[in-house]
């Protein structure tokens, strides 16, 4: 690959560049191909006069640059070749330095005079200004007048349709915000259903805790009731016996006297010797008691039993 691209030749040592002849096999240009090309752009607004094609200012084109002998103040006056984008068509415009501008020659005019404007402006007076500015804008006006006369029905009739579905579109929107509502109030009474229910079972639950709390309390009473009547008549009972007792031992209780007080020495004795004795002498005891003792007990318990039983009442009846 290296002897491929190596740049150097071979020159024998007889090598005389003076006996090589020179060939010129370069093509001379002649016409527009002689000229050189230059990228510009536009300098003004101009009109082909072959197609009418508008070409705007400042569009890019590759222009033939032709110098001419022309003069102004030692500056060379320069001529450009450019071709209509549409027809290509020749145009042909040159610089105007005592101008400071470009002029147009051939193959196209510009789209707007600068120079004979200026001319009319100085000739005209005041009335003619102000007349013609009148007239300008009454044409101005017509021509309003005639863009809306010129408005078919089909573009009033899109107009109407662009309308329609405008005004379809903000009643969907106000339906769905209609539904949206009727939804939240929907929600808010079903909340306020649903806590209306909580709060009467929550006092249902109440009334049948408290009815469960008086039953049971009713319950408990009677049994204790129960137990108090029960212990009464144990008592009364037990009085009854002992009524009859007394009654049976009137001839018996001179002996008994007797010998208590001949045994009062023996019993004393055996008191602190042992504790049998004392629970044989209990029962004697017992039977001795007057009955002045017992009354009052029964009669205590009585009245309370009777107050018990009216104070029972009164609750059942409330």
């Amino acid at each position: 690959m290296s002897e491929r691209k190596s740049i150097n030749k071979y020159y024998p040592p007889d090598y005389d560049p003076s006996k090589v002849v020179k060939t010129k096999n370069r093509k001379v240009k002649k016409g527009h191909a002689a000229m050189p090309t230059i990228r510009l752009m536009t300098p003004f607004s101009m009109i082909c006069l072959n197609c009418n094609e508008w070409i705007s200012k400042s569009r890019k084109f590759n222009a033939r640059k032709e110098s001419t002998n022309e003069t102004y103040l030692k500056m060379k006056i320069v001529k450009l070749h450019i071709r209509c984008p549409k027809c290509a068509q020749e145009i042909i415009f040159r610089t105007d330095p005592k101008s400071a501008d470009f002029v147009m020659e051939s193959g196209g005019k510009r789209a707007f005079d600068k120079e004979n404007k200026n001319k009319v402006l100085k000739e005209e007076t005041l009335e003619e200004t102000l007349s013609r500015l009148e007239r300008e804008e009454r044409e101005a006006r017509e021509k309003e007048l005639a863009k809306d006369k010129k408005q078919t029905s089909l573009e009033e009739l899109e107009k109407k349709l662009v309308d329609m579905k405008r005004q379809q579109d903000m009643n969907e929107e106000i339906d769905l915000l209609h539904k949206k509502t009727l939804r939240i109030q929907d929600s808010l009474e079903k909340q306020h259903e649903l806590n209306e229910k909580l709060k009467m079972t929550q006092l249902e639950r109440q009334k049948l805790q408290e009815d469960e709390d008086e039953k049971l309390a009713e319950k408990a009473f009677q049994k204790t009731r129960k137990k108090i009547f029960d212990a009464i008549e144990v008592e009364d009972d037990a009085n009854s016996d002992h009524e009859e007792q007394q009654d049976t031992l009137p001839a018996t209780s001179q002996q008994e006297d007797t010998v208590q007080s001949k045994d009062t020495a023996t019993v004393s004795a055996s008191d602190s010797d042992s504790d049998s004795d004392s629970d044989y002498d209990q029962p004697l005891n017992f039977m001795n008691k007057p009955k002045t003792q017992t009354a009052p007990q029964t009669l205590t318990l009585k009245r309370k039993t009777n107050s018990l039983g009216i104070s029972i009442k009164k609750k059942l009846k409330n």
